[in-house]
């Protein structure tokens, strides 16, 4: 049903960089056992567009000693991101089309378009309660985390979902981004399912999340009549979703100061 919905079959429809890049990150994945050479992939896919560079977060969460490469690969990023932002795509644009677009400050542009209310703190407003949001979830997921070990889900899940999840979070702190990065998120797939497959009583966590997507996913595919009302619901799935990967987040955020979760021999 995932890789099957309309937000992510559009990825493929338009053919354009993005795909390429959920490529290359996949890449990125299938060689994490080789850090230097799945760093290198994650700043190719950076080279063509901004968001990827968050993929860097996977290096620092497999073991400790990874700080060393990702400080590099940080730096080389930024060199970058400072010579191509001005020609190539990146976040904090207004794309204009905020019936298949999600991200902060969608909401502020529905509004502005719809109703003419355009304050001109709303955009960049949202963007920051989003990233107040992030931190915070993040925090409570962590700290009720601690009660489960999650450490069971194994290092593929685990990597998988810090490989992908901090582009999601970029994307939709970015502001107004196409459906079709919503592919990224594909990559917490198997955490979540490894997740509910260990029945405890979190459960409900990737569950909800799974429903959300899905939810966000299918959308147009039933519902593209462009009401404010419509938009504006579509947006409040968004949200929740952004929410609940935040909380998934912290859950699944390794502690190295209480025990190693990543497995360092993969």
């Amino acid at each position: 049903l995932a890789l099957a919905s309309p937000s992510v079959v559009m990825v493929i429809e338009r053919g354009n960089f993005d795909i390429l890049i959920f490529v290359l990150i996949v890449a990125a994945f299938l060689v994490r056992g080789r850090q230097v050479l799945s760093g290198l992939l994650v700043l190719f896919a950076t080279a063509l567009k901004l968001y990827p560079v968050a993929a860097l977060a996977f290096l620092i969460m497999r073991k400790k000693s990874s700080w060393s490469l990702f400080l590099p690969f940080c730096a080389a990023a930024g060199v970058i991101i400072y010579f191509l932002l001005g020609s190539i795509g990146h976040p904090g644009g207004d794309l204009g089309l905020v019936s298949c677009c999600f991200g902060s400050k969608v909401m502020a542009l529905i509004l502005a378009q719809q109703t003419g209310i355009n304050p001109t703190w709303g955009p960049l407003g949202l963007q920051l309660f989003a990233l107040a949001t992030l931190i915070t979830l993040t925090l409570l997921g962590r700290h009720e985390g601690a009660k489960f070990d999650m450490s069971t889900l194994g290092d593929r899940a685990l990597t998988a979902f810090w490989i992908g999840i901090p582009v999601y979070f970029l994307i939709f702190l970015s502001g107004d981004q196409a459906d079709y990065k919503m592919i990224m998120a594909l990559f917490a797939i198997p955490a979540a399912l490894g997740w509910i497959r260990l029945a405890l009583k979190s459960g409900w966590i990737p569950k909800t999340w799974l429903v959300l997507f899905l939810i966000y996913a299918y959308w147009l595919f039933f519902s593209d009549e462009g009401s404010l009302r419509n938009l504006l619901l579509r947006q409040i799935v968004a949200w929740g979703f952004f929410m609940i990967t935040a909380v998934m987040g912290g859950f699944l955020l390794p502690d190295r100061w209480k025990k190693r979760i990543f497995s360092e021999g993969k």
